[in-house]
């Protein structure tokens, strides 16, 4: 847990490797597009339990290996 408001561009460039991503219980309002651009291998990321109300069409571009995305308990409208 960690106090995380936002989600910049470049916060995760260099991770290229990183396989599993845990952002569960932050403050995280706002993520840049394209900020998982580069995790080419990620396959699980935990962005449950913030404050998002929405989220970008190109936001998970390049997640080519993604398997699970979790996001329960956000501010989301669909």
């Amino acid at each position: 847990h960690n106090q995380l408001f936002n989600i910049r561009t470049s916060l995760f460039r260099d991770f290229i490797k990183l396989k599993f991503l845990n952002l569960d219980k932050n403050l995280i309002t706002f993520i840049e597009t394209y900020s998982f651009y580069n995790l080419h291998l990620l396959e699980n990321l935990v962005l449950s339990n913030n404050k998002l109300k929405y989220i970008e069409n190109e936001t998970f571009n390049g997640l080519y290996q993604l398997k699970q995305l979790h996001l329960n308990n956000n501010y989301l409208e669909l």
